[in-house]
């Protein structure tokens, strides 16, 4: 089964500014979690939709930053699983379709039931069974049980926030490519344009991956599990005179590709299948 799916999304934010101490190494996970973070800076985070201590939010998280998803090679959903404590990503016919786990808080994806953890990107809610445009993040926020509607929709098990990296005031970027098993080709990149120094940001990012299928059909003769995603991303900050900033996003991403076929691992005998025996 063909499996395609195209993304347009468009997000603007409108707020004050404010100062809070924030250093690089800021987002970080539980200090128990593999790969956590073990300086001293204070640890801001959002789950309450504002800037604030961890320390200070009443709620479970687990935080991994840009460096931590880096250093651990963390480039799917499904990897957070492996960085983050009682988190569990499965994908049900392909890796577009996604399944999010906390504390036993699930849902199949193929009921009419809601989903129990909601991924958010930009504090945008995506879709409850679906991947995102995981490439160049900020950080990822693991909020752990029942959240209420403070981003606009109920979940019993709890909320996955994806936060795209911000333009900065310096001219730079970076690119990683990779390659795997089966014609894995991945690439992504990202440039930060400073138009205007203190007034107007500019960040370009985008991300390609694809890959041939990893299972044979043998009825068909041809391979299922194919990959093939593109993905573009522009991000803009507007800072005028005043106590106001201004942050638009604008995002298009295609998930295309084909699906797996279930595996039969065991068949009942006919015999056994006979009344009576």
């Amino acid at each position: 089964m063909k499996h395609s799916r195209w993304i347009l999304r468009a997000t603007t934010t409108l707020s004050l500014v404010s100062t809070v101490g924030m250093p690089s190494g800021a987002f970080a996970q539980d200090k128990d979690a593999p790969g956590s973070y073990s300086g001293t800076e204070e640890i801001i985070v959002t789950a309450q939709r504002k800037s604030e201590s961890l320390e200070r939010t009443p709620v479970a998280v687990a935080v991994v930053s840009s460096e931590a998803l880096a250093r651990q090679a963390i480039t799917s959903e499904r990897d957070l699983q492996f960085a983050t404590p009682g988190l569990t990503v499965r994908a049900s016919q392909n890796d577009n379709q996604l399944n999010f786990s906390l504390r036993g808080q699930t849902v199949d994806a193929y009921t009419s039931s809601l989903p129990s953890v909601l991924p958010y990107v930009n504090e945008v809610q995506v879709g409850g069974a679906g991947s995102t445009a995981f490439y160049d993040l900020q950080s990822v926020q693991v909020l752990k049980g029942p959240q209420g509607t403070l981003f606009g929709r109920n979940a019993t098990g709890g909320a996955v926030l994806f936060t795209t990296a911000k333009p900065t005031d310096e001219l730079g970027g970076y690119a990683t490519a990779r390659i795997g098993r089966f014609n894995d080709f991945q690439l992504e990149g990202a440039i930060n344009l400073p138009l205007a120094p203190d007034t107007l940001l500019l960040r370009i990012s985008g991300v390609h991956r694809s890959r041939d299928g990893i299972q044979k059909n043998l009825f068909y003769d041809n391979r299922l599990g194919k990959i093939d995603r593109q993905g573009l991303r522009a991000s803009l900050t507007l800072m005028p005179n005043g106590p106001f900033t201004n942050e638009l996003v604008l995002e298009y991403f295609r998930a295309g590709g084909s699906s797996l076929s279930p595996v039969v691992s065991y068949v009942v005998p006919v015999e056994d299948n006979v009344p009576g025996n």
